[in-house]
């Protein structure tokens, strides 16, 4: 399993050349996907800033903690219709703070450039970690939309607890309106998420719960065909008092925490937009 990828679904946790569409019809149904015919590199930033409150024990203080990650994410087209995705630039910073809120510790830290290769034009790279992560950041349909209508796609989020534990769901994704954003035509898509089917396995014993939800706002540029930007907020709650049958391990723990995704395209090619 990707370990990047998961981090960052941790922290956070889609055909060339036709012709534009008359978006001044409101029957019309268009068909959104990205333009990899120029060769294009798509260059955004990406922050994701997380507030988490949680417990050790059932007796421990309830304690704080705060990660802002930065990075830079580069969708490059290639000659075959397909891009890269890369993470670029990740930067990590974490902060503990004791019961009174004073800081207790902190520390930062740097992961290398990751490139996941392939993805198609309408998003998926085929490898089930990436899809998960792209589609939560940059989700587009399997087939032509109307304003108006949605359309589902499933999640599947590993735990980090457990990886015989997983969580299943969907972002519902409608498509609004379209509206004009700095002289482009985008369309709107708002997203509802919810990942709140806990699949557990046999060996396990106690008590366990995870539910992520969430609202999202992304923009697609209709002309150029690529997104302009992604606003995703999302809410974790989960708590685990778990015992394993194979090993004399059991915990608790609990845990609450509020994550906000901030993504803007900062250029195309080599010119800034």
């Amino acid at each position: 399993m990707n370990k990047t990828i998961l981090i960052l679904l941790s922290i956070v946790i889609a055909s060339c050349g036709s012709p534009k569409k008359n978006i001044n019809n409101d029957s019309e149904a268009f068909k959104l996907i990205w333009d990899f015919s120029n060769n294009n590199t798509y260059v955004y930033s990406l922050k994701v800033t997380v507030s988490s409150e949680f417990k050790k024990s059932e007796n421990s203080p309830l304690l704080k903690s705060a990660i802002v990650e930065k990075s830079t994410i580069t969708v490059q087209a290639k000659p075959n219709q397909l891009a890269d995705f890369s993470i670029k630039d990740l930067q990590l910073q974490y902060k503990w703070f004791k019961e009174d809120g004073t800081l207790n510790d902190s520390s930062s830290l740097t992961i290398p450039t990751k490139t996941i290769a392939d993805i198609t034009p309408n998003g998926n790279f085929g490898e089930s970690d990436a899809d998960m992560y792209f589609k939560l950041l940059m989700p587009l349909p399997a087939s032509n939309i109307q304003r108006g209508e949605s359309y589902k796609i499933p999640l599947k989020l590993p735990l980090e607890e457990d990886p015989s534990l997983y969580n299943e769901g969907f972002n519902t994704i409608t498509f609004t309106k379209i509206r004009t954003i700095q002289g482009r035509k985008c369309a709107i898509l708002k997203g509802l998420l919810d990942i709140s089917t806990l699949k557990l396995t046999k060996d396990l014993e106690g008590h366990y719960t995870q539910k992520i939800t969430g609202i999202s706002t992304y923009y697609f540029d209709l002309e150029k065909r690529c997104f302009i930007g992604s606003d995703i907020s999302m809410t974790e709650n989960s708590s685990n008092d778990l015992s394993v049958k194979s090993s004399e391990s059991s915990g608790f723990y609990t845990m609450s925490s509020n994550k906000v995704i901030k993504i803007r395209l900062d250029g195309i090619g080599d010119s800034l937009e």
